[in-house]
């Protein structure tokens, strides 16, 4: 039987699981154009989500937009060109799409992996702030052909564009808020960045969307399901086993895929997998990410790695307590720094209460290297 457990890669159909009232509470909201924030930590689920709603609403599809590193107002508008490219397969839209972007001189071509048709710009054609209503109307005349669902994912990059930010919202704020007809869904795996957006009163898109939390499965629910595809290909997971998974991924929806796939991988069919086969799959896991984890550690000092090794062990709830700062062999001040550029380099964020690992396999890497 093919490995049931997917990670990494947007679920939806047959491999979605759960979070039926979200979804209902989301089509509504879609339904009646209302422009709605997917609050929740990364790898939650909140894209699947999005994704498997608008899969499940007929009548409607869905434009994604990828803001994840977008560093200028000309990438963010070709990225929505692209999105748009993609979502528009039909020869006269096609053609309507390059007409109204003849000053930025189209070249279409085929993709020569996939087959399908790509679409690039002028180098020298580079786009304001103030294309930015343009290229969003173009938006409003594809709902008007059949409606859609415009998601901005990782929206909270936005503020890294390197003109001004603050101008870049108030353009896009000041045309959708007119699209009233569009739904528009905005997602963001930074929390902090994403309330200076949308509820901070000096940003222009404060209080413009409503809120929807996107949290943890219910662990109950969850550990049944992840039991029944266990047993589908022979194997007996324990809830013990389970609890111990969900302890070590903090009950991350993508993160406890990952770790269910690697154990998967490294039992057989007819076993009953106990905790010896969790310590098997966690060193899999580690093996297949030991570059990204080494690379991390080559941008940072050993003060930095002595900190995030404290913070494995003791946790983020007390980083500036004596303990952490005996341990860690730093300051008050020198943890605090640290912890900030850290979290600029998606090393670890701050949930609102404890500081954490973005990667949580990370943190169990490094408390089983005593040599580094």
């Amino acid at each position: 039987m093919v490995n049931p457990f997917r990670y990494g890669t947007v679920v939806s159909g047959k491999d979605f699981y759960g979070r039926q009232d979200l979804i209902e509470q989301l089509t509504g909201y879609i339904k009646a154009g209302q422009n709605v924030v997917l609050q929740g930590e990364r790898r939650i689920g909140k894209t699947s989500l999005a994704v498997e709603t608008v899969r499940r609403m007929n009548k409607y599809r869905l434009l994604r937009v990828n803001c994840m590193e977008v560093k200028s107002v000309d990438a963010l508008c070709k990225h929505i060109l692209h999105a748009i490219l993609a979502l528009e397969r039909s020869e006269n839209s096609f053609n309507r799409l390059l007409k109204s972007l003849a000053h930025l001189r189209p070249t279409l071509g085929i993709n020569p992996v996939t087959g399908e048709p790509t679409l690039s710009f002028d180098a020298q054609a580079r786009l304001q702030a103030d294309s930015i209503p343009e290229v969003l109307r173009v938006i409003e005349s594809l709902h008007r052909n059949k409606p859609l669902v415009a998601f901005f994912d990782e929206f909270q990059d936005i503020l890294k564009v390197e003109e001004d930010p603050r101008g870049v919202l108030a353009q896009l704020r000041g045309t959708i808020q007119h699209q009233t007809e569009v739904p528009y869904l905005f997602a963001g795996s930074i929390r902090n960045r994403m309330d200076e957006i949308f509820n901070h009163p000096e940003s222009p898109f404060f209080k413009s969307a409503l809120t929807l939390s996107v949290g943890p499965l219910s662990q109950q629910e969850f550990v049944a399901h992840l039991m029944e595809r266990f047993r589908a290909g022979g194997r007996t997971v324990t809830t013990e086993v389970l609890q111990r998974i969900f302890d070590l991924t903090d009950g991350v929806t993508g993160d406890i895929q990952q770790f269910c796939e690697a154990l998967w991988t490294v039992s057989d069919s007819g076993e009953t997998i106990k905790n010896e086969k969790v310590v098997e799959a966690l060193q899999l896991i580690f093996s297949r990410e030991l570059k990204s984890y080494e690379l991390i550690l080559a941008r940072l000092t050993a003060g930095y790695v002595r900190i995030l090794q404290t913070l494995a062990k003791l946790g983020g709830e007390q980083p500036t307590s004596a303990a952490f700062l005996r341990q860690s062999a730093a300051s008050a001040a020198a943890v605090s720094q640290a912890l900030k550029r850290m979290a600029e380099l998606k090393i670890v964020f701050h949930d609102g209460r404890r500081w954490r690992f973005t990667n949580s396999f990370f943190g169990a890497w490094l408390l089983s290297r005593e040599d580094i």
